[in-house]
């Protein structure tokens, strides 16, 4: 479950460039490019097999506004090591927004 992040104005084109930044990056590491869409978001929960979740546990993600909106005032690179026993999260580096 992932939430959609909502960059504001004035961050939208560094967030691209980051991203543009992150892939050049990872071409000349010799990954192969994305080839899906830029979508920054926030991961809220992986699970390994899909469940019903009950409508109530939900509730805040369908509140209008959103109660749990905030400011962001720096964007982590994260690494996910996915293992048996869960996923495992090392940050690279972190980069400030002014």
């Amino acid at each position: 479950m992932w939430a959609d992040a909502v960059a504001h104005p004035s961050h939208v084109r560094w967030l691209e460039a980051a991203r543009q930044a992150a892939e050049a990056a990872a071409l000349k590491a010799g990954f192969a490019p994305e080839l899906r869409p830029f979508s920054p978001h926030v991961t809220l929960v992986r699970l390994r097999r899909s469940i019903r979740i009950p409508h109530a546990e939900l509730g805040f993600l369908t509140a209008d506004p959103w109660p749990n909106s905030f400011p962001v005032s720096k964007v982590a690179l994260m690494e996910s090591v996915l293992d048996p026993a869960g996923a495992i999260y090392r940050c690279i580096t972190a980069f400030p927004l002014k």
